[in-house]
């Protein structure tokens, strides 16, 4: 995440889950790429320490945060429940693996929106 070559973060709206959506199925309300490196390290400390492997999410995912990278040629975004506690990770287009997530991190990923200028979903859409 910190080193790849180009990444975006995303503000979802995860009431408008379509097969034929922008990002894996959800609207995107709005996007910015992230080339400050100490915000990518806010973002990735972030994420780290909220990772939860091996516990069990919530049967919803309602995403409300998406990140898109591409490193060494390959794609991997990230779509991110705070509320389910539910992190899905896709590479290339397809999904790989998922894993969950506290809701620590999500004042950060909300801020890091709010600071490039992106609406974020309220939460009452989940």
């Amino acid at each position: 995440m910190r080193n790849a070559d180009s990444f975006e973060l995303l503000s979802l709206n995860p009431e408008h889950r379509r097969k034929d959506a922008a990002f894996h199925g959800f609207a995107v309300l709005g996007r910015a790429t992230v080339s400050d490196q100490a915000a990518r390290r806010r973002l990735y400390n972030a994420l780290q320490s909220g990772a939860r492997w091996g516990t069990l999410p919530a049967s919803c995912f309602d995403p409300r945060h998406g990140i898109h990278m591409v490193s060494n040629g390959k794609t991997i975004d990230l779509l991110i429940c705070f509320h389910c506690g539910q992190a899905q990770v896709w590479q290339d287009d397809c999904l790989v693996t998922y894993f969950t997530i506290s809701g620590s991190p999500e004042p950060v990923f909300d801020q890091a929106l709010r600071d490039a200028g992106l609406p974020v979903a309220p939460k009452s859409l989940e």
